[in-house]
C-alpha cells in the first residue's frame, strides 16, 4: 500500500525526529526498559555458552 508514493517504512521514516523523540523521552523516564533485548540476549548467550 502507498499514501503519497511511500511504502509503510517510507512513510514512517517521514516521522523520525518525532519517534527518535519519544524514544529518548521514553528512555529517560524508563531506565530500564533501555537495551532490554540485547541485555537479555546476552545473558541467554553466557548462559548457554557456560553449559557447553
Amino acid at each position: 500500500m502507498f499514501i503519497d508514493g511511500l511504502d509503510m517504512l517510507g512513510s514512517t521514516l517521514r516521522h523520525k525526529q518525532q519517534i527518535e523523540s519519544f524514544a529518548r523521552n521514553w528512555h529517560g523516564a524508563h531506565p530500564w526498559l533501555k537495551d532490554v533485548a540485547a541485555v537479555t540476549r546476552d545473558r541467554l548467550n553466557r548462559t548457554a555458552n557456560a553449559r557447553i
